[in-house]
């Protein structure tokens, strides 16, 4: 296992070796992997991590090249002449060109090389439009090309030779390459990471002196100052030690990073110790800052992986993966953050029966393992809420998942798990602050995490979690306050939710004056309670009394009207319907025995006038409940 090692070239080529193992919980690997010819004798296996494309190449006569990208348009296969052995091959980022390594002294382009499967009909009858090949060769006529890559910008295309770094434009279309600028220095490796738009470069008898140059448009680049990194021990005599397969270039929390791994001692130096991870962190063109450090606490072979600003670090000797996040804060010694793992080491799982953390896994950024013996490619995935249970600090878990993409699923379930364990209060409310910021997440909070909760919690607990959640809010929505409303009224708590109301804690609304008034006759205070509300409220008598009726709260609406006094101008056809419509016969019996009494306080009689058309509730009442005894007598009187 390891991460790519062809002299910092991410179109390393994949070779193979042997070893043993089984599943995990946090990482996965996809369920479906991407297949390809194994590496062999005669098939060779090349990946360009800025496309993320793997190459398949296969020899003997004519060159068969299988190209599988992440998508259709970016797979492709084709033949062509063989003329040797291929060091390294991309293709550009618009796919129009690709580039071949074949010597160390110059690299050959091709246009369009999908056209090739066109153009193998017509070589046969005799034609000559096979797309032409053309090169260029490096600067210095003693230099050896290490490698290439492309940048990203347009055509620009860097050449990374044992004396310079060399930028050219490809101009597909004259079939030559214009030259724009050279860097020269001694160079072991190089790496370049097109989602940070650095190459890092390494010079120096051990190798530990890196440079970075930065590329931000078609044609520009800035060299930075250069650095050196730490060695845990330095051979006698001085040799490359510091390799490009202990290096990575990431981008994490918005920041380009250099990440060495630091091996504390060799079987060769007598020493041994654990190893460890350095972060340096790049700032413009300040030299990296040494920031983080990340304990590993084993030692043996590496590799490296970023997920989500995570970095994942396996080790193959022990069949492990560890999960460092450089945003919690660690341990600080001289301004350099120490951190430790964010959860257990855990293996990765796998559906189906594959050998994993093999000798002949490869690594590349941000999530890919190949396994170039067995011909397979996959992403590394991170389970969150398997993740989220095994968190070592509990404390931390929130702050963590607020960083992480696609994660209010999980920060839902995951609260919902530390309140059913009840917490100290003051746990609750360093969450509910955490929290505080997201969209909707109050209303989130009720539907998935408070009600389902009440009837598993001790209902005080529960109402004291929802005053802690009150208290980051700068206005409360209609679902935690019925929520609150229901809590109190449950458990007979009329003192607190008044004193919830006189200061305004609950805030005010036309729906919550509905409920108060429908707890009238529980706790007399709450009527008044809620028509001073609505007076607080403002709009016309009309509009509230509307807003009541469309809830069903015909009762409500008639204290309304009581309470202006309009008791005897109102509708009660419309009173008489809104009570129909709520299919409740106690309300309809309320309501229109109240009328029956306005009847008799203004005519002396129990009967709706003509003009009322208020014939078919007395049907629909005598339906319900018989002759009314008030109309019966009347009609009695008047015989």
């Amino acid at each position: 296992m390891a991460s790519p090692s062809a002299a910092g070239d991410s179109s390393a080529q994949l070779t193979i070796a042997s070893n043993p193992s089984r599943s995990g919980a946090c990482l996965r690997l996809s369920d479906e992997a991407v297949q390809f010819d194994p590496a062999s004798s005669v098939s060779r296996v090349f990946f360009d991590n800025a496309n993320e494309q793997l190459f398949s190449i296969r020899s003997g006569g004519v060159t068969g090249v299988v190209v599988k990208g992440p998508t259709e348009e970016r797979s492709c296969s084709f033949t062509m002449d063989d003329k040797g052995e291929i060091l390294s091959v991309k293709l550009s980022p618009d796919q129009a060109v690709m580039a071949i390594q074949r010597s160390r002294k110059s690299v050959e382009f091709m246009n369009r090389p999908q056209d090739l499967l066109a153009a193998e009909g017509m070589t046969a009858g005799g034609g000559n439009d096979r797309p032409v090949e053309y090169s260029q060769a490096c600067k210095a006529k003693t230099a050896s090309v290490i490698g290439f890559a492309w940048t990203g910008f347009g055509n620009d295309i860097i050449f990374v030779t044992d004396q310079s770094v060399e930028l050219y434009e490809v101009q597909p279309q004259r079939k030559c390459l214009r030259y724009i600028k050279l860097y020269t220095m001694q160079v072991n490796w190089f790496i370049y990471q097109p989602r940070t738009c650095y190459l890092l470069v390494s010079s120096g008898i051990l190798g530990n002196v890196l440079h970075p140059i930065f590329f931000s448009g078609p044609g520009m680049c800035t060299r930075h100052s250069k650095f050196e990194v730490d060695l845990p021990v330095v051979p006698k005599p001085p040799k490359l030690c510091l390799l490009d397969r202990d290096v990575s270039l990431c981008k994490i929390y918005g920041k380009s990073r250099v990440v060495v791994l630091r091996h504390r001692g060799t079987p060769a130096s007598g020493q041994s110790g654990a190893a460890e991870i350095v972060v340096y962190t790049i700032d413009g063109g300040m030299p990296p800052r040494k920031t983080n450090i990340l304990k590993l606490d084993v030692s043996g072979r590496f590799a490296i992986n970023l997920i989500d600003n995570l970095i994942i670090v396996h080790h193959q000797s022990s069949k492990t993966s560890q999960i460092f996040d450089i945003f919690l804060e660690g341990s600080l010694e001289t301004n350099i953050q120490y951190h430790s793992p964010i959860v257990p080491p855990s293996e990765i799982s796998c559906k189906g029966d594959h050998e994993l953390y093999s000798a002949n896994w490869v690594v590349f950024q941000p999530n890919i393992i190949i396994d170039a013996k067995m011909g397979l490619l996959w992403r590394l995935h991170i389970d969150l809420d398997r993740l989220s249970q095994d968190f070592e600090n509990p404390d931390r878990l929130i702050e963590f998942l607020l960083q992480r993409k696609d994660n209010r699923g999980v920060i839902l379930r995951s609260i919902k798990r530390i309140i059913l364990s009840t917490p100290p209060l003051s746990k609750i409310s360093l969450i509910m602050s955490e929290i505080a910021n997201l969209d909707n997440i109050s209303e989130d909070l009720v539907c998935h995490v408070f009600t389902p909760l009440v009837e598993k919690l001790d209902q005080s607990y529960l109402f004291s979690v929802l005053v802690e959640h009150l208290r980051t809010r700068e206005t409360i929505g209609d679902l935690l306050r019925d929520l609150m409303v229901s809590s109190l009224v449950k458990r007979n708590k009329f003192y607190q939710l008044h004193q919830f109301l006189q200061y305004h804690i609950l805030g005010d609304s036309k729906p919550l004056a509905a409920q108060l008034l429908d707890l009238a006759p529980e706790y007399a205070p709450a009527q008044q309670l809620a028509l001073d509300m609505l007076y607080r409220v403002g709009g016309s008598q009309e509009e509230t009394i509307e807003t009541l009726l469309s809830k069903g709260k015909v009762i409500s609406a008639l204290k309304v009207v009581q309470f202006q006094g309009n008791q005897d101008t109102v509708s009660a056809r419309k009173f008489l319907e809104a009570a129909k419509q709520t299919g409740d016969p106690a309300t309809f019996y309320s309501v229109y025995r109240f009328f029956v009494q306005r009847n008799i306080n203004l005519r002396g009689n129990v009967m709706f006038p003509k003009g009322e058309m208020c014939q078919q509730y007395v049907t629909h009442y005598k339906s319900l409940f018989g002759e009314c005894p008030d109309v019966a007598s009347d009609e009695k009187a008047e015989l």
